[in-house]
């Protein structure tokens, strides 16, 4: 038994110590550079989503590339910021739990109807491994990451939270946080891309099942579900395997929140506007309603939470 304690106000970023070769003045520079590439990342997606929310106002049509450019942007802001927050381990970790477990829930989705409801993917999205278009499960890479920068925004303080169990009393709450955050975003995404106007998907339910047009209820259930346990897993991995030879278990060393949250409110404009053109009222108020309540908490989770330093004992 050995305790592993990290104080961020040590770590390298904070007090410049040249563990890279670069001296003092390299390390900042590193790090702000990187910062700067998710900057950009960032504007470029905004300035594609401006693009493509003016042609659902004013009813011009973008070339169908432009919708292929906005994923893969988000992707490489997501796949950009978690670099930069944590790390290329963890960001790798995240990445193959992500798509694994994504995969798989399609492919179980797609085909037999668990968890989810039953669905068909259409053409649209490119080729398909066993019913499930390949870039899919990249999808749930972006929203779980964007979900969890928003509920840790810095170091979580475990220094009270007592064994193994209290750690999980501490840890469980914000792992289902992070879940309803990525749920409350499907609320908007999913009636959306299974109408017929977008048909990237469609639904093979009965008029009787509880839906929210025209998706069942199950598959806002089983996007919870799949969302905790990715956050669950990536959080049990990054805390028990990952960095123990530098004794820091941080979970976002180098927090850069603002752009994980400008990012969240982007996606929210893009999923109520398009939802309006389609006519979903209320789609877009409870879309509106879960991702702002969502915003807000995580906001205040990061006025109040002590995390400038954490303590695990084992």
């Amino acid at each position: 038994m050995k305790n592993l304690r990290f104080e961020e106000r040590n770590s390298p970023l904070m007090t410049g110590t040249d563990t890279t070769g670069l001296g003092k003045s390299g390390v900042f520079a590193s790090q702000s550079g990187k910062k700067w590439a998710v900057h950009g990342l960032l504007l470029i997606f905004g300035l594609v989503l401006a693009y493509i929310v003016g042609a659902l106002i004013f009813n011009y049509q973008p070339p169908v590339a432009t919708f292929f450019g906005l994923s893969f942007v988000l992707l490489f802001f997501a796949i950009g910021q978690c670099l930069y927050e944590v790390g290329v381990t963890r960001t790798i970790v995240l990445f193959v739990i992500t798509a694994i477990i994504g995969f798989g829930v399609e492919v179980l989705g797609a085909n037999t109807g668990f968890l989810f409801g039953k669905y068909t993917y259409g053409d649209f999205l490119g080729d398909k491994v066993l019913g499930v278009p390949v870039v899919v499960p990249l999808v749930w890479f972006v929203i779980v990451f964007i979900a969890f920068g928003l509920v840790f925004p810095r170091t979580t303080n475990l220094t009270s939270a007592g064994g193994s169990w209290g750690k999980i009393r501490t840890l469980l709450p914000l792992i289902l946080l992070g879940a309803f955050g990525a749920v409350a975003w499907d609320f908007l995404i999913d009636p959306m891309f299974s109408s017929t106007q977008y048909g990237y998907w469609t639904w093979q339910i009965s008029p009787s099942t509880p839906q929210l047009s025209g998706v069942p209820l199950t598959n806002f259930v089983g996007w919870f579900v799949v969302s905790a346990a990715m956050l669950g897993i990536y959080i049990f991995f990054s805390l028990k395997f990952i960095g123990r030879d530098r004794g820091s278990v941080n979970l976002i060393p180098r927090p850069n929140t603002a752009d994980s949250r400008i990012a969240y409110v982007l996606l929210m404009i893009d999923g109520s506007v398009a939802n309006a053109t389609l006519g979903h009222a209320l789609v877009v108020m409870i879309g509106i309603t879960a991702m702002c309540s969502f915003f807000l908490v995580t906001i205040q989770l990061g006025r109040t939470r002590q995390g400038t330093k954490q303590i695990l004992q084992e």
